[in-house]
This record gives C-alpha cells, sequence and structure tokens, in this order.
C-alpha cells in the first residue's frame, strides 16, 4: 500500500522524527551537564547517528541547541499546564509549579 497524505507516517518518515529526537536528546543532555562546546561528532555519538545525519536536520550546532532547548521548554509547559489546569487559586498553582521545577531538575536535569 502506498503512502498517502494524511496517512501515518511511512518508515523513512519515522527514521527521521527518531534521528532528529535522538540528536536532540544527545543535545539536551550536553545542555544539562553545561557541555555546549562539543563537536558535532561527539554530539551525533552520543546520539548513535552518522555525523551526516545531523546535517540532513540541522545546518549548526546552535540550530540543534535551540531546538533541545525549545523541546525541554515545550515539554515543561505542557506538564505544567497538566498539573495546574483544574487548580483555580493562583497561589496554589504557583507552589504546584515551584514543587514540579525542584522535581524535574532531581529526575529529568536535561529537561530543566
Amino acid at each position: 500500500m502506498a503512502h498517502q497524505s494524511g496517512d501515518s507516517p511511512n518508515r523513512q518518515e519515522l527514521r527521521k522524527m527518531r534521528t532528529r529526537t535522538a540528536l536532540v536528546r544527545a543535545a539536551q543532555a550536553f545542555v544539562a551537564t553545561g557541555r555546549t562546546n562539543v563537536a558535532i561528532l561527539q554530539i551525533t555519538q552520543a546520539a548513535d547517528v552518522g555525523t551526516g545525519s545531523f546535517y540532513n536536520h540541522f545546518q549548526t550546532k546552535e540550530q540543534l541547541y535551540e531546538a533541545a532547548i525549545e523541546g525541554a521548554l515545550d515539554v515543561y509547559g505542557g506538564l505544567l499546564d497538566e498539573l495546574t489546569t483544574e487548580l483555580p487559586d493562583p497561589a496554589h498553582m504557583f507552589a504546584q509549579h515551584l514543587r514540579m521545577i525542584g522535581r524535574r531538575h532531581r529526575r529529568c536535569p536535561e529537561l530543566s
């Protein structure tokens, strides 16, 4: 069956998404440890992808780091929204945000 617009992603699209995700996660791990001045080769090795794959998704390390930070902020924002949607009291919402910041940093430093 041929892939058509609107269908689920095909194997090539899934492979591209996995590769991009691996690169972003590797960058997030480097950012979390304060190691942003690493070679692209180190990033691709940490992501377990070929160096050429990097350039299929990003032109520069800065673009990758922007995507990594943006991705972490999206995850974080989604979690905050999920935790506070039902809370009517702004003070309770603020307290919930602070608790989540602390927990998130301990459990997933790459997202904080």
